[in-house]
């Protein structure tokens, strides 16, 4: 683990932080601002929204400028964003501020995961991008501590404070690392993203991350409603994030091996699988206990599918611009993780939370089954 390894995840950890950090806090801003759940997922779908805007156009700029640039630029706005957001005082406040988190957000995936790909040997693609996703759980515990634990000690401002004090650090750490020895890989922008889109790989993972942000941002809004209804606090969502992190490294970890070892069709059926019973267990309706111990599951298995994609993602990437690749790819989740929220939140208020888990199964399903048939 270089410098440079260690920098793009730290930068890839405090987003995720953020980004999670507010799910316990779900249930204080519905009431708060006295939003319905639809509301609830517009809010917690605002920071993939934005990464629909920066995600492809970063990954084809950090194929010609490098990485590191592409990191000071979207860590920097990522500072800015988090100061607004520790300030903000209304849900339009709190929204725009979280939708700037996420415009910075899909410049910071890309550029970071490519630094970490650009890293990784020859057949150890999933072993290093397993390795990274597991540090990067560190912001499952990160993001839960942040909203369910320090926010109730200290208060909104002081709790995101400090992500923008350490965002002001990887700035600071990314600004005294070398500049990228950058080779341009195609005539023009356009016939880049063009070589990428033609590309199976490219395809097969992007329509991955696309199951992965709707199935995501669906489970990652009811569940923390769900918890909510049945009095569970945002102190106690933390500490369910927490532990779920923790059992979670070895598993992510292991992921990453399994991918290179049975390659990713296998890894990606078995990562159907579990997910897609761990999805019908929570419509059924478990109890506190039953929902805990699935939504922890769920959590880690969310990282798994994501090693799997993007060692699927470097396949496509090796001849084809390795970050114009992953840009693909974290467009894809925004999209998906854009939507789920919002069309969770819209089903939970028509039919109830059963018909929203179920539409989220079918999903699922759908997206992964076509990925399938394109990996073929």
């Amino acid at each position: 683990m270089n410098r440079r390894f260690l920098l793009a995840n730290a930068t890839i950890v405090l987003d995720e932080v953020v980004y999670l950090a507010l799910i316990p806090l779900l249930p204080t801003y519905v009431h708060r601002f006295h939003l319905s759940a639809a509301g609830a997922g517009l809010l917690y779908g605002a920071y993939p929204m934005l990464g629909l805007v920066s995600g492809i156009p970063a990954g084809l700029l950090c194929d010609r400028v490098g990485p590191r640039r592409m990191l000071l630029a979207s860590n920097t706005l990522f500072v800015i964003a988090s100061v607004a957001f520790a300030l903000a005082t209304s849900a339009d406040a709190l929204w725009l501020a979280r939708a700037t988190q996420g415009l910075a957000s899909g410049a910071s995936a890309t550029a970071g995961m490519a630094m970490v790909a650009g890293s990784a040997t020859h057949g150890r693609h999933g072993r290093t991008i397993g390795l990274a996703a597991a540090l990067q759980g560190l912001s499952a515990l990160g993001g839960p501590a942040l909203g369910g634990l320090a926010v109730p000690a200290i208060g909104e401002r002081g709790a995101f404070a400090i992500p923008a004090v350490l965002g002001a650090l990887v700035v600071a750490g990314l600004a005294l690392e070398p500049s990228d020895v950058v080779t341009r890989i195609g005539p023009s922008l356009s016939a880049q993203l063009g070589s990428v889109v033609r590309s199976a790989d490219a395809r097969a993972a992007a329509l991955c991350f696309l199951a992965i942000g709707v199935v995501g941002g669906c489970v990652q809004t009811l569940a923390p409603l769900q918890f909510g209804d049945l009095g569970v606090s945002a102190r106690g969502l933390g500490l369910l994030f927490i532990v779920a992190a923790i059992c979670g490294f070895p598993i992510v970890t292991a992921g990453g091996r399994f991918t290179d070892a049975a390659g990713v069709i296998a890894a990606t059926r078995v990562w159907v699988a579990i997910v897609l019973v761990a999805v019908l267990a929570l419509g059924a309706g478990p109890g506190r206990v039953g929902i805990a111990v699935v939504f922890g599951i769920f959590l880690t298995q969310i990282r798994v599918g994501g090693t799997i994609g993007y060692v699927r993602g470097t396949h496509a990437g090796a001849e084809r611009g390795l970050a114009s690749s992953f840009g693909l790819i974290v467009t894809a989740w925004a999209v998906g993780a854009s939507v789920g929220p919002v069309a969770a939140g819209a089903i939970v208020d028509a039919s109830g939370y059963r018909a929203a888990y179920l539409a989220s199964a079918v999903a699922l399903l759908a997206l992964t089954a076509s990925a399938m048939r394109r990996a073929c």
